[in-house]
């Protein structure tokens, strides 16, 4: 894995954690939107990662 690749996955993470922690805070927001704003965001930054690790391990098969 080269040195771009895993700034790309450190970022990827921090922004993931950061995205869920956001969602815990705005859960029970009296507004429905908040929350469902919230939750599409950090399924998109999920959504990143598995294209991530799924293009990782098709350059890299395994012998």
């Amino acid at each position: 894995m080269n040195n771009r690749n895993v700034t790309a996955n450190m970022l990827l993470n921090g922004m993931l954690v950061i995205s869920f922690l956001i969602l815990m805070y705005n859960l029970e927001h009296p507004n429905i939107l908040v929350p469902l704003l919230s939750f599409i965001g950090f399924i998109t930054f999920v959504g990143f990662k598995i294209v991530l690790v799924l293009r990782h391990r098709k350059s890299n098969p395994s012998k």
